[in-house]
């Protein structure tokens, strides 16, 4: 991947993306990116093979829940999990398996203090303010032009 860009066609987006699409081709090329699973030998991460990673889980994991039950261990969903078929398949099969209800994503930790703070300030959760950044006007930047319209 070198690079990627917002499709100017898109009624919604009108050619722009988010950060994380904008950044994704350095993410990809970036050399110190994962690109297997990593166990802790004597104090340090080395990389090993997928049969011996779930190994090393199954060992640490399987105690862990028995000795403290399914409550001692959370589950994060995040991106790209959740834009994959899998990612909305598997992930239920394995909370239930693991026994917990510890589960976070990424609008638990980014999202949620949004919501909790516009359910505070305008009686709603999802009553989330969008700025009008079409018509504002920026000291310094001048009126920006009119707002893009659909095509």
């Amino acid at each position: 991947m070198v690079r990627a860009r917002g499709d100017r066609q898109d009624v919604l987006g009108a050619g722009l993306t988010c950060p994380e699409g904008a950044s994704f081709g350095a993410l990809d090329s970036d050399p110190d990116r994962l690109t297997g699973p990593l166990v802790r030998r004597g104090g340090r991460l080395t990389q090993v093979g997928w049969a011996e990673a779930f190994a090393a889980l199954a060992a640490g994991l399987g105690p862990l829940i028995s000795e403290h039950g399914g409550a001692c261990v959370a589950v994060y969903h995040g991106n790209p999990n959740v834009h994959t078929l899998a990612g909305g398949l598997y992930p239920p099969l394995l909370v239930r398996a693991l026994g917990t209800r510890n589960i976070f994503a990424a609008s638990t930790l980014d999202q949620m203090p949004e919501q909790v703070a516009c359910g505070y300030l305008f009686g709603h959760a999802f009553t989330v303010p969008v700025p009008d950044l079409d018509r504002t006007e920026r000291p310094g930047y001048g009126r920006p032009g009119p707002p893009p319209t659909a095509r």
